[in-house]
């Protein structure tokens, strides 16, 4: 019964996608609001599944059964949750909130400034990633700005793979970009003595990347998003 539910939703998921695809396809700038309209069903749950949360607890709730009323409830809360989830993925070193970034090479690709830069995207993890800056950006932290992640930078800015280089078409719309890349997991402090369970760890290391972004004088670092395909998103 659940590989019928699944294969069901596989076939709705590879239906709404033609569907999206042809319909953007068709519409010009001024239908936006009929496009919404045709394209509206598919970001609801089927009939089967609306209002079915599951047995999960509500997260505004303590793990003795009292509500969260207040905002300093939440606070109380939010540290219950953080513990547990450390307790069960490992905790975080201090995320590095000034990391040093080498420049080590500049290219110019059209309209954008391409670096090649390295910084420690965990402590004893030096990362060599791409830096994308396009042409006109003042530093006066204007620009938005995305970090994308994959498993390894050069897909990201067009030198390897195709239809994945989100790094470069970002850039060529004006966001300031930084592509980065880490093979398989990153293991904190090393595979054989790790305390970070992989995935988290690739979380501290993106939010180490974050803050290369941020200290960008072109970058507005209150607009800083996070793209990326399959692992690395």
């Amino acid at each position: 019964m659940e590989m019928k539910r699944l294969s069901y939703l596989g076939l709705v998921y590879c239906f709404s996608m033609a569907v999206m695809q042809g319909t953007l396809a068709e519409t010009k700038s001024g239908d936006t609001q009929q496009l919404w309209k045709q394209i509206a069903p598919y970001f609801e749950p089927v009939d089967e599944f609306k209002g079915d949360l599951g047995d999960y607890k509500s997260p505004l709730k303590f793990y003795d059964g009292r509500p969260v009323k207040t905002k300093e409830d939440w606070q109380a809360r939010r540290q219950e949750i953080l513990k547990t989830w450390h307790q069960k993925m490992g905790e975080w070193p201090p995320v590095n909130e000034h990391p040093k970034v080498e420049y080590l090479k500049q290219e110019e690709r059209g309209d954008i400034t391409q670096y090649t830069v390295r910084f420690d995207i965990a402590p004893g993890h030096p990362n060599t990633g791409y830096l994308l800056i396009p042409r006109g950006a003042k530093p006066d932290h204007s620009r938005p700005a995305v970090l994308v992640v994959y498993y390894e930078p050069e897909t990201g800015v067009g030198l390897k793979g195709e239809n994945r280089d989100f790094a470069l078409q970002l850039a060529k719309r004006g966001f300031v970009t930084l592509s980065v890349g880490h093979d398989y997991s990153l293991y904190y402090p090393n595979r054989e003595q790790a305390e970070i369970q992989p995935l988290s760890a690739l979380a501290y290391g993106a939010a180490n990347a974050f803050h290369v972004l941020a200290n960008r004088k072109e970058v507005d670092p209150d607009r800083i998003g996070i793209v990326g395909h399959s692992y690395g998103g």
